[in-house]
């Protein structure tokens, strides 16, 4: 039987949102009055062509980077107008990131690199290797935690970027084009294991992709273009 999406609420919410960047004396407007909400419990894809501004928004709603105008709640909380010298604690707390090149430290090993992250939290010695393993587990590389990451395959490097997002314990995983550097078969395996985690951990997983493919696995699918939603649906996985 498939599994379905448990929703409990709204993980990020933006409102007329705007982002501008000066380009000498003239300003470049990168996303126009963009209105967006990502639920728990659900895999949702952004799609759109190169600038279309699927990058700026995720960088907005991962709180790196603040809009021009509009405004960002993240679990119904105003973050907008905060300093940002409050910000990190917040990424740290409720944010999990996932890039495309791993973003691995090559010196430690697989498990290593998912005990920094739990250090980050407060977890060390015995109870971050144990925690460092069942995430491990979780994506399926248990065998593999002593390896470095020169010595794992694109996909295997990726379950481990999985794992270190999961290791946050965030209610929200931003992935910025995670399975751009995995053939087509190992995207599918690493963006069924997101949505498994969405799923069974209700936390809110949105995916920048430009694979169409992919629109398989996701709950909910979202199209950019110059900068707006041209097209929010469900997705039609099942």
């Amino acid at each position: 039987m498939a599994e379905t999406a448990t929703h409990s609420g709204t993980a990020v919410r933006v409102y007329d949102l705007h982002k501008s960047y000066r380009e000498g004396a003239h300003a470049l407007e990168v996303l126009h009055g963009v209105n967006l909400d990502i639920a728990r419990g659900d895999l949702t894809l952004l799609m759109g062509p190169s600038g279309s501004g699927k990058t700026t928004l995720l960088t907005i709603m991962g709180l790196l980077m603040k809009p021009t105008s509009g405004r960002v709640e993240l679990l119904g909380r105003d973050v907008t107008s905060l300093d940002e010298s409050a910000l990190p604690a917040l990424r740290r707390r409720h944010v999990g990131f996932i890039f495309q090149n791993f973003n691995l430290l090559g010196a430690l090993n697989a498990a290593e690199n998912v005990e920094v992250v739990l250090g980050l939290q407060g977890v060390r010695g015995r109870a971050a290797r144990k925690q460092a393993m069942a995430l491990l587990d979780q994506v399926g590389l248990a065998d593999r935690w002593s390896h470095l990451p020169d010595e794992m395959s694109g996909g295997e490097k990726q379950r481990v970027g999985v794992a270190r997002a999961l290791a946050s314990q965030a209610e929200l995983i931003l992935a910025d084009e995670p399975t751009g550097n995995l053939d087509s078969r190992t995207a599918a395996q690493v963006v069924d294991i997101l949505r498994h985690l969405a799923h069974t951990e209700n936390r809110a997983v949105l995916v920048v992709t430009h694979d169409l493919g992919l629109q398989e696995h996701a709950d909910c699918v979202v199209r950019m273009r110059d900068g707006t939603i041209v097209e929010p649906h469900d997705g039609v996985a099942a």
